[in-house]
């Protein structure tokens, strides 16, 4: 446990490394890679990146001021917790409204609520298996669908999943794979980077670790 809690310390330090040691530009820029793909995945143009760059810069300040939550203890499991929408928006709402771009503010808004349930809902250990969750007399998850999931950042899995830390890229992709509907799977094969992001498993892992040794 000991040797594996100094190569997490360790991958951290490396990673901000390659910023300066500053962990808000790692952020930022872990931010606005993610809102350039979600514009783009919704047939929108991205805004521009000094825009982003000042959105993502905000929202951090505000993940500072509020405070982030702790990390799970050693054989803690925690409990998944949803946001209210109430609160979600009360933090959501000042941000996207304070976007220079009018025309973008709208999708923006879905990207920050998801965004702000990343930063705050806190960690947990088992998956609530949404993704494979089929509603009674509907022939797929929608999880599984195009229209439900591209206007999410997380794709698939929800915003604070713990398989975005548990697992390995490529054991998270098997995972679905043998999961997935089959009736659904050309279109998993034809869209997996929109159903398994993997900026936003970055962004999860260097918040996974910034809640460890980041406070330091």
């Amino acid at each position: 446990m000991l040797t594996f809690a100094l190569d997490q310390a360790s991958t951290y330090r490396r990673t901000l490394a390659i910023y300066g040691g500053d962990f808000p530009t790692a952020f930022a820029l872990a931010v606005q890679k993610i809102l350039r793909r979600h514009f783009t995945q919704n047939d929108l143009p991205p805004p521009p990146d000094l825009a982003l760059q000042a959105f993502a810069r905000s929202l951090w300040e505000l993940a500072r001021r509020h405070g982030l939550p702790a990390a799970l203890a050693a054989g803690q499991q925690g409990d998944p917790h949803d946001m209210p929408d109430s609160e979600v928006n009360r933090l959501a709402d000042p941000l996207v409204a304070a976007f220079p771009q009018p025309e973008a503010r709208a999708h923006l808004g879905l990207a920050t609520r998801d965004l702000i349930r990343a930063l705050f809902q806190p960690e947990f250990k088992k998956c609530r298996q949404s993704f494979k969750d089929v509603a009674p007399g509907a022939p797929t998850c929608e999880r599984q669908t195009l229209d439900c999931t591209r206007p999410r950042i997380s794709g698939t899995h929800c915003v604070d999943c713990p398989y975005w830390t548990q697992l390995t890229p490529e054991k998270n992709e098997k995972l679905l794979r043998k999961e997935w509907a089959p009736d659904a799977t050309p279109t998993l094969e034809a869209h997996l980077g929109l159903f398994l992001p993997e900026d936003f498993r970055a962004l999860r892992h260097l918040l996974h670790l910034h809640l460890r040794f980041g406070r330091r």
